[in-house]
């Protein structure tokens, strides 16, 4: 089993937040022309961003092993073992990309560079890798 390269992993990450970013906006965008209240209109935001971002990369991976991203860098996740992850296991190496915990990222970053599995601080507590094929 061959590891992803960081720059696979980072290129696929940056597809999934271009495509998280046009959805967003496609959908927060019939709001900005309603009499919406503002109050209620920036906690529709806020949980609408957190919402679509957290489990758009829990639900993909757990039932796909990738994301759209990962998909056209042909990298996937599996369980250390090889073996399909599982919804605990996605929600585990995933939670730690929450738009609040983006500087996180940095850190993971250098994590994949140095690890011997190339991991971030989220497989590492899943328990998973992130492989090709």
């Amino acid at each position: 089993m061959e590891y992803a390269s960081v720059w696979q992993r980072f290129g696929a990450f940056w597809i999934d937040l271009i495509i998280l970013f046009v959805v967003f906006w496609a959908l927060i965008l019939p709001l900005l022309f309603t009499d919406i209240n503002p109050a209620l209109g920036g906690a529709t935001f806020v949980l609408l961003f957190l919402f679509e971002d957290v489990l758009y990369f829990i639900m993909m991976e757990a039932k796909y092993s990738k994301t759209l991203g990962k998909m056209l860098f042909k990298i996937r996740v599996v369980a250390e073992d090889n073996k399909k992850i599982n919804f605990k296991q996605s929600l585990m190496r995933n939670i730690f990309k929450a738009p609040l915990l983006r500087v996180v990222l940095i850190a993971d970053f250098f994590m994949i560079i140095k690890t011997e599995k190339h991991q971030r601080i989220g497989d590492m507590i899943a328990k998973t890798i992130v492989i090709k094929g």
